[in-house]
């Protein structure tokens, strides 16, 4: 009972009363509060202990509990962690005898062994519990880290897992490959740890919600920047220097050009040449600061609006990068057991690319495993569709995946894997669990 065939059906026995007393009545229950040997020659001749549910026991089985040796397991901190019990010593004869010194000794050998094998199960059990704590805690940290990517580490690390499931469930494209209960553990735990190296980025990057966003936002610098301007259009209309038609034209188009810097300062998927080429316009802008006319927009302001993709310089972007450097650097001085070797790999390779393209080791198609191009596919996917980003929309299903069959053709991600999920019920699955209802809608399959 309680090993690999059945459960374990018994009450436990316990150690203290309902009062908080001890429960000195129980033979096994004295023997680990005493950490003492019990030796009973016959029990229905004892009136030291309870024995009422080992007679019980016996009237239900016709079994017949005479001899009873109660020994307490102690572990190497000299804590008792469980107790060994053995009932009727029986001769070859087959004649129950009671249990004598020499028994003892031998089975304090054994309940030492016991113990030790115990201990080894509780502390495998321990560890195993506590790398799956500590793991999610550093996951918490990490996502904690910016209110905008708050859910991205849990998003990835249920759907990781939920994609290798349906793998191992298919029966056609992938009918070959099964995955074991340490296995699918192993990408969770690599889900979880993926973007560990974030634990070190400045907040300044991870939490850019904008392209000229510091302490605060520089757009209202600038937007104060083009209220002296104003001043200064109003002051030339006093003057007689320009007309009402042309002061007005001059507020008018400033004020364009200011809503204008607010909607690429918020950033996107991409930006035209010419919206390039008007912001340095714009920067060529002056007012009159101190007696002197200063411009517009600083350099750094200017480079910074003129980000193409996202909020991030290529500066930025290179620290930002470096995470998946860092994590690699981290993982690999961890002493993961064998069963989870694979857990660096898994999470560091989510940024590299099936053409060699990726980072932070640019590897390619034939150093990619099925675990790897999951993993991959898995952390793009959450970043699409995710509706917390400040410089982007929730995207449609169909947004999305239209993004996503341009990388499978770029060779980017696993175009296979990619159809799988697409088809697949973990897809509707993860749909209804995690997007918006609106970011639901028809794609057409690849």
């Amino acid at each position: 009972m309680g090993g690999t065939k059945s459960e374990i059906t018994w009450d436990s026995l316990p150690l203290y009363l309902e009062d908080g007393s001890l429960n000195k009545s129980m033979i096994a229950a004295v023997s680990a509060l005493d950490k003492k040997i019990i030796n009973i020659n016959n029990v229905y001749e004892n009136d030291d202990y309870d024995f009422s549910g080992t007679k019980n026991f016996d009237k239900n089985t016709g079994y017949k509990t005479k001899s009873v040796l109660v020994i307490p397991l102690t572990n190497h901190e000299d804590d008792v962690i469980g107790v060994l019990q053995l009932i009727n010593k029986t001769k070859v004869s087959g004649r129950v005898t009671p249990f004598d010194k020499v028994d003892e000794e031998i089975l304090k050998a054994l309940a030492a062994q016991a113990a030790m094998a115990l201990t080894n199960s509780q502390l495998i059990t321990s560890l195993e519990a506590f790398l799956n704590a500590f793991v999610s805690t550093i996951a918490s940290a990490i996502d904690a880290k910016s209110k905008h990517t708050l859910c991205h580490i849990n998003k990835v690390s249920k759907l990781a897992p939920l994609i290798a499931q349906a793998i191992h469930d298919d029966d056609t494209l992938y009918k070959d490959v099964k995955y074991t209960k340490d296995q699918m553990q192993e990408i969770e735990l690599a889900a979880k740890m993926h973007d560990i190296g974030k634990i070190s980025m400045p907040e300044s990057i991870i939490d850019k919600a904008t392209k000229l966003q510091l302490m605060l936002d520089g757009i209202d610098i600038i937007k104060e920047r083009a209220e002296i301007m104003k001043r200064d259009f109003e002051i030339l209309l006093l003057k007689n220097e320009i007309s009402q038609d042309e002061y007005e034209t001059r507020n008018k188009n400033l004020q364009e050009d200011i809503l204008f810097l607010e909607k690429v300062n918020i950033g996107g998927e991409f930006m035209r040449d010419e919206d390039i080429e008007k912001i340095e316009e714009i920067s060529l802008y002056t007012y009159l600061k101190d007696g002197k006319e200063v411009q517009l927009l600083t350099n750094e302001e200017k480079y910074n609006l003129s980000i193409r993709k996202g909020t991030l310089t290529a500066e930025e972007k290179l620290i930002m990068n470096s995470h998946a450097k860092l994590s690699y650097d981290m993982l690999t001085a961890l002493p993961f057991p064998k069963k989870y070797s694979n857990v660096v790999h898994i999470a560091v390779n989510h940024h590299e690319k099936l053409n060699g393209k990726g980072y932070p080791r640019g590897l390619s198609e034939k150093d990619l495993v099925l675990e790897d191009r999951i993993m991959i596919l898995a952390d793009i996917f959450e970043a699409l569709t995710a509706s917390d980003r400040p410089y982007k929309g929730a995207k449609k299903l169909s947004e999305v995946f239209k993004i996503l069959s341009f990388m499978a053709k770029d060779n980017e991600i696993d175009a296979d894997l990619l159809k799988f999920f697409q088809n697949s019920k973990t897809l509707e699955e993860y749909a209804k669990d995690q997007l918006l209802p609106m970011q639901i809608d028809e794609f057409k399959s690849i």
